[in-house]
């Protein structure tokens, strides 16, 4: 943070972006050495390249405060028979098949041809040291983003669903870390307005009519318990896309696909 505001200070045009959850998604091969990558397939065989990727993957994660029991399976990808293991760590996987949690990790990323997608936990803090997210999210150059793969089964990331919620609910109803306009404004119209989405993130005429009506008293995530996913949020009542009442009543619409593409 320090480095942004000396930045912003000088003059330069820095803003930062983030969600208020600890852990964060990204594909199985991710963590892996680079030299390790270019090797693949025939690294998948080769007991020295696996020894020193083993090493060099090992030392990374103490480096940085994590190791195999902070990445959860969220979906195997293209890998047939790991359906049933989502939600688990790897080093929940590898000891129910009696192996390492890297050779679990190997295993999963060539049966996936690297297509399975992982949650880390740790990324940002763990629950009850969050200080270091708190003030990033609480900073005036911080927007709001979910950051989720999305997928129809397995265990998503919670901030697929709660990212929003959990702001408006946590950060400025319980805490108070920001004003309700404020947190409204960098999740809409400043964000559309960094990405150049022209009539995008603001009630005025003329504009695409997206809009959240929630109750500012009772919004909030639903966390998700051990290996479930999490849940619907709470307090959101109607939804807009483009003009139409996809959610009413809290009741979504599943015949409405009234979304669009956005580019800029």
């Amino acid at each position: 943070l320090q480095l942004v505001e000396k930045a912003r200070h000088d003059g330069l045009d820095v803003m930062i972006d983030a969600y208020p959850f600890t852990c964060g998604n990204t594909t199985i091969d991710a963590p892996l050495p680079y030299w390790f990558l270019e090797s693949l397939p025939r690294g998948y065989g080769s007991r020295a390249l696996k020894t020193r990727a083993a090493l060099e993957l090992h030392a990374g994660f103490g480096l940085v405060g994590m190791g195999f029991e902070d990445a959860r399976l969220m979906h195997p990808g293209a890998a047939v028979g790991w359906g049933d293991l989502c939600g688990l760590t790897l080093q929940e996987i590898g000891a129910s098949r009696g192996r390492s949690a890297f050779t679990a990790m190997l295993e999963l990323s060539e049966q996936s041809r690297g297509s399975a997608v992982m949650l880390y936990d740790g990324m940002s803090g763990i629950p009850g040291d969050e200080g270091a997210l708190d003030a990033v999210i609480g900073h005036e150059a911080c927007l709001y983003e979910t950051d989720a793969v999305t997928r129809s089964a397995g265990i998503p990331n919670p901030a697929l669903r709660g990212a929003f919620p959990r702001i408006l609910g946590r950060y400025v109803r319980d805490r108070g870390t920001l004003r309700l306009e404020e947190a409204v404004h960098r999740m809409t119209g400043a964000s559309a307005d960094r990405f150049g989405l022209a009539g995008r993130g603001h009630l005025a005429p003329g504009c695409w009519a997206d809009v959240v009506v929630f109750d500012p008293t009772t919004i909030a995530d639903d966390e998700p318990p051990g290996r479930t996913p999490a849940g619907r949020p709470t307090g959101i009542e109607h939804v807009f896309v483009n003009g139409a009442h996809v959610v009413e009543a809290g009741v979504a619409d599943a015949r409405l696909r009234a979304g669009r593409v956005l580019r800029t």
